[in-house]
């Protein structure tokens, strides 16, 4: 008889073996979300460099402030610095070192690689959100994403400035479930009995109100973006450009405390939930930690999509109402989108809801048939339609 682990086995006049149980690696799992994640992202983007739509979007007639402008450039360069600095502490040295990034380094190479990808996606049902036009852009890939049914043409629609959205997500939201594991340690030191349910509302909290001070304070006063369209409850400064919607800290901070917790997962090996089983493979380094990336991302694009991107989709861009007229006479935030010289007037809770070549009404209350489209020809009564179906058969 063999004892393995307590536990015996026959011997059959052979090597003496124990059957394995067969389980399934979380890090396979999740490394096969990541990646089709990031096959998706390649796909559209492929499409958008070699399509129409790659092309920049103006910020039209009304220019910046100069103060706006030196703001916004001052806050690139050091938000560039940060990131080269971070890049080189979490990525760089650790795999010069060691030959292996941790999870923090992982972390910041998915955010930084592809997140910003999904920055836009707030407007896939109604103008939410633009960007700051004068900002360099080569417009945007959402036109080109199946199901997408905000208008946009080349040069008209919401740009995404990857010099800011590429290297904010990496230095802030990887920053946060960082300072949000030292909360929730140093809660677990002050009060052994907290359980970690309470110590994430703690970080959810904390970061609520770090959301609200950089957005609503900080990134929206430079002018880097506006809200141009929300629900009307709970706006800060609800008739400015700055204006700034608390439903968004709510979001975030269910999104940033979300992967807090994926961080806080990590085991004595710095193998968080989603890189589980990823020491037990034969396979080299190399290969490793591109899975563990792949794991990373498919697991905090789930966290972040669930938190964040649907409760947005159903509570937000479904009831987007009123542009103020501080944005409106603002080309550059505008876009071309809606408003001033365009053929379509901004949400508002008496203009319906308008999608790609359909029929709208114009800023000064017309109607405008743009080409290859038709006014509805339908029947008026129930007998009228029951003719015409009588007529069809």
């Amino acid at each position: 008889m063999v004892t393995v682990a307590g536990a015996t086995a026959p011997s059959h006049g052979g090597t003496d073996t124990v059957p394995q149980p067969h389980t399934t690696k979380p890090v396979k799992f999740w490394a096969l979300i990541g990646c089709a994640i990031w096959v998706f992202q390649i796909y559209i983007l492929l499409k958008w460099v070699t399509g129409p739509y790659f092309t920049p979007v103006s910020s039209g007639p009304v220019q910046p402030p100069m103060v706006m402008k030196v703001s916004i450039v001052t806050y690139l360069v050091l938000q560039w610095a940060a990131f080269g600095w971070l890049a080189i502490r979490w990525v760089i040295k650790p795999w010069l070192r060691d030959r292996r990034i941790g999870f923090d380094g992982l972390l910041f190479i998915a955010w930084a690689g592809f997140f910003w990808f999904w920055d836009p996606m707030g407007n896939m049902n109604g103008i939410t959100f633009t960007y700051n036009a004068w900002i360099p852009n080569m417009g945007s890939w959402v036109n080109g994403i199946p199901g997408w049914s905000t208008p946009g043409a080349p040069g008209a629609q919401a740009p995404e400035p990857w010099l800011f959205t590429a290297g904010a997500y990496s230095v802030f939201f990887v920053g946060m479930p960082i300072l949000g594991c030292f909360v929730m340690r140093k809660v677990s030191q002050l009060r052994p009995r907290t359980g970690k349910i309470a110590q994430l509302l703690i970080v959810y909290a904390l970061v609520f109100v770090l959301e609200t001070l950089l957005e609503g304070f900080f990134w929206m006063r430079m002018g880097l973006y506006t809200y141009a369209a929300s629900p009307p409850q709970f706006v800060l400064f609800s008739d400015h450009y700055y204006r700034y919607p608390m439903i968004e800290s709510l979001f975030w901070g269910a999104a940033l405390t979300a992967v807090t917790y994926l961080r806080s997962t990590r085991n004595d090996r710095g193998e968080s939930l989603a890189e589980r089983g990823v020491s037990q493979l034969r396979t080299t380094e190399g290969a490793k930690t591109g899975l563990r990336l792949m794991a990373i991302v498919g697991m905090s694009y789930t966290l972040v999509l669930a938190a964040f991107w649907v409760p947005y989709w159903l509570v937000w861009s479904a009831h987007t109402q009123g542009v103020p007229l501080d944005i409106q006479k603002r080309s550059y935030f505008m876009n071309g989108l809606c408003g001033p010289q365009t053929h379509i007037a901004c949400p508002d809770p008496n203009v319906p809801a308008f999608r790609p070549h359909s029929i709208t009404i114009t800023p000064d209350g017309k109607i405008y048939v743009p080409p290859g489209s038709e006014l509805p020809n339908g029947p008026t009564t129930f007998d009228q339609a029951a003719k015409l179906a009588e007529e069809k058969k």
